[in-house]
């Protein structure tokens, strides 16, 4: 088998198997596809199977050597973004925080492999939940989506986007029925029960391998041993909700497991975000405050009277944009454009995730825009459909053919097939109450609670749920305690979520970071990577309730 590349068709050298077998990919990395039953509780083996897509990044030690620490699995979340391409693009970043430090005594030394993995429908996991027949009739969607504007931005825009989803859903029904490719419904969250006798990958120190093989490589078994072997794990957003379902169902097989961005895991089955964006508004505030520190030659919004007048400002400009959408003449490759209130506020929305990296683009662009110039709005908006050309196999392998629904990053389906479908209702409480739903967001937030509200509208008309749902309690005596980590000011995933996940698994430790973001890794700690080192390396918690302070702040400003 050829070393796989990112412009080969996605795994497709790969055979699935129902033993975990790698291959040589990505220059120095393994992939595997491994082989599960469609539905762990249907004994017929040919009801079905998926193919979970998962890739290593080797440890720097082989699995014989004592200084082997076991593979590490991580999940970014979404729901719909992709493990994958997490331990392909974030590997380094990774391996260097829960590594060994160079300056660490060799014979304590621990070294461990990282292992991301897709979940169901996800990336290259299959089968996919698509459907669009091709990547045109995606654009077409994804642009007509945006003309539409936001929730509650007009009489009509929320009936629209409730018939839009609910035309999504139907579509996405038809496809799970009809097409095996598409075929992942009757599986949609279906855990193996307690007893089971299924095993996870090894865990160091729990086994001691055979030598190693050539690629293909297959994962070594664990010998029969008093303890089972571990799952370590390091979990990200809706990741920490997979994570928190695993620790309830099998608490005695937990290793060292991160919690990074703690979604309630209780409101996923319940489809509620009942508290998620309380911490939004004081992150706008904080952006502003921000810029005024800056000054001038740093950020184009600042002013001198400061930030509650620069804020202030703002919402005049927000008033003015929805009541006067700003013309963008074409220029060269910019298409004539115009945006509107939802494409200012979409910014908004985005930009806290990253605020490092985002939070001076997005003071540029509103500075632009307040001097009545929306041109790199709208760039921000084309860009994702600029010279779209399908291959010719598109036409020869028909519609919905891996040639004609290029894998991309998330595809507007996954999110609701795996969210709506994991709730008891598939949603459908929040879409029948929504208006009661979002004046409750907008309580939260006044910013980004109208975006953030049509992510439960995606459930309208969603009718694929699971054979088997993990509904509760979450909660369990974990076999090594969890550590828990947010940042203080998270857009989404509020740092109290940290403190109520932590108290229903004892010995469960929070760190703080004093940071502003989604997913604490994406800013600079030295403190936070000393912490989390330290665990994978010495099985050390932090004093629960600790802060970590940040090395960066955004526009260029020291922690």
């Amino acid at each position: 088998m050829h070393k796989l590349h990112p412009d080969d068709p996605p795994w497709a050298n790969i055979e699935p198997s129902s033993e975990l077998i790698y291959h040589p990919c990505f220059d120095g990395l393994q992939c595997a596809r491994l082989k599960v039953p469609l539905d762990w509780n249907n004994t017929d083996p040919n009801y079905g199977t998926v193919a979970i897509a998962l890739l290593k990044v080797p440890a720097k030690v082989p699995i014989t050597d004592p200084h082997y620490g076991g593979p590490l699995f991580v999940n970014p979340g979404g729901p719909g973004a992709s493990g994958t391409h997490q331990a392909l693009t974030d590997r380094r970043k990774l391996q260097s925080i829960i590594e060994a430090s160079a300056d660490a005594p060799l014979s304590n030394g621990k070294y461990h492999d990282i292992i991301g993995f897709d979940p169901r429908s996800v990336k290259h996991t299959t089968p996919r939940l698509l459907c669009f027949p091709d990547a045109h009739a995606r654009r077409d969607w994804v642009l007509q989506s945006q003309t539409e504007g936001t929730v509650g931005t007009s009489s009509t825009a929320t009936a629209k986007k409730r018939a839009r989803w609910s035309s999504l859903a139907e579509t996405c029904a038809e496809r799970t029925k009809h097409d095996p490719r598409a075929r992942i419904a009757p599986a949609r969250r279906t855990p193996r029960p307690r007893n089971s006798g299924v095993p996870l990958p090894p865990s160091s120190p729990h086994h001691i391998p055979p030598a190693p093989r050539l690629a293909p490589h297959r994962h070594p078994p664990s010998k029969r041993q008093a303890t089972p072997p571990l799952l370590n794990f390091w979990a990200q957003s809706y990741g920490t909700y997979i994570a928190t379902t695993f620790a309830s169902l099998f608490p005695d097989r937990v290793g060292h497991l991160v919690l990074d961005s703690v979604k309630i895991p209780s409101e996923a089955p319940a489809r509620q975000r009942n508290a998620s964006i309380i911490h939004a508004d004081a992150i706008v505030a904080r952006f502003f405050d921000l810029c005024h520190r800056a000054g001038p030659d740093v950020c184009p919004l600042y002013d001198g009277a400061g930030p509650r007048k620069m804020q202030d400002d703002f919402d005049r400009l927000l008033a003015y944009v929805n009541g006067t959408p700003i013309a963008v003449p074409g220029s060269g490759r910019l298409a004539p454009d115009v945006v509107t209130w939802s494409d200012v506020m979409g910014m908004v929305r985005s930009s806290p995730y990253d605020s490092i990296r985002a939070f001076p683009s997005l003071a540029r662009m509103l500075a632009e825009v307040r001097a009545g110039n929306g041109t790199s709005v709208a760039r921000r908006k084309q860009g994702g459909s600029r010279q779209l050309v399908l291959p010719k196999e598109c036409a020869e392998d028909g519609p919905f053919s891996p040639r004609c629904t290029v894998v991309g990053g998330r595809e507007d389906e996954v999110n609701p097939a795996v969210s709506c479908s994991d709730a008891v209702d598939l949603g459908r409480g929040t879409v029948e109450g929504f208006e009661d739903y979002l004046r409750g967001l907008e309580g939260q937030s006044r910013y980004i609670a109208r975006h953030w509200g049509e992510l439960n509208l995606k459930c309208a008309g969603w009718a694929v749920g699971g054979r088997w749902r993990f509904v509760g309690p979450f909660t369990g005596k974990t076999r090594t305690p969890m550590l828990v980590v947010n940042n203080m000011l998270d857009p989404v995933t509020p740092v109290e979520n940290a403190f109520a996940v932590a108290e229903a698994y004892p010995g469960a430790a929070v760190l703080q970071q004093d940071g502003i973001g989604h997913i604490t890794v994406d800013t600079k700690s030295a403190c936070t990577a000393q912490v989390i080192r330290a665990y994978f390396q010495d099985d050390k918690l932090p004093e629960h309730g600790s802060v970590c302070p940040v090395d960066e702040l955004p526009f260029g400003i020291e922690g």
